[in-house]
């Protein structure tokens, strides 16, 4: 590294914060969406685009869905429908196991030295989240509001639990 390149990290923030953020040349972006929301255009090189609901628990039902259908989320999703019903119009869809696996692959396809940004509507759970795994999984430092809220602990349970199993 030479003395003009900063050290890789990863910052996480709010939707209205990311739109005003300088993104470096070397910075990977990873958006998480709300359910139909079309992506910001933040004008970066490498992107991850992820649409899912900031849920933090889920019921037996649900859980049971989610374990057994997680690796397909419209499967997951229509049987949702099919068993435990409509959901009031939104689309049932928490954080599921694909997620996680596209959120690993994308990190792990980033070149050495870069930098991370993971954005979700507050800044507080979806983006802390990951933002948390990437810092343990890359070995940078993390960078955020720590005051604000807590990481959304089904996704940090998805995203940590493969790297506690190759321990």
């Amino acid at each position: 590294m030479s003395h003009m390149d900063k050290p890789a990290t990863v910052r996480w923030m709010s939707w209205n914060e990311s739109l005003s953020e300088e993104i470096g040349e070397k910075t990977a972006l990873v958006q998480i969406l709300n359910p139909g929301m079309t992506p910001f255009q933040l004008g970066t090189r490498r992107q991850l685009v992820l649409a899912f609901w900031d849920r933090t628990e889920l019921s037996f039902g649900e859980t049971i869905l989610a374990k057994l259908f997680g690796s397909r989320p419209s499967l997951c999703v229509r049987l949702y429908r099919i068993f435990l019903g409509d959901n009031g119009g939104w689309p049932w869809r928490p954080p599921l196991a694909a997620d996680a696996d596209k959120i690993r692959q994308f990190v792990d396809d980033v070149p050495e030295g870069w930098s991370f940004l993971v954005t979700c509507e507050y800044g507080r759970s979806r983006s802390r989240a990951v933002a948390e795994w990437i810092a343990s999984h890359r070995k940078i430092k993390i960078v955020g509001d720590r005051s604000r809220g807590t990481a959304n602990v089904l996704l940090a349970d998805l995203l940590f639990q493969d790297d506690a199993r190759s321990l």
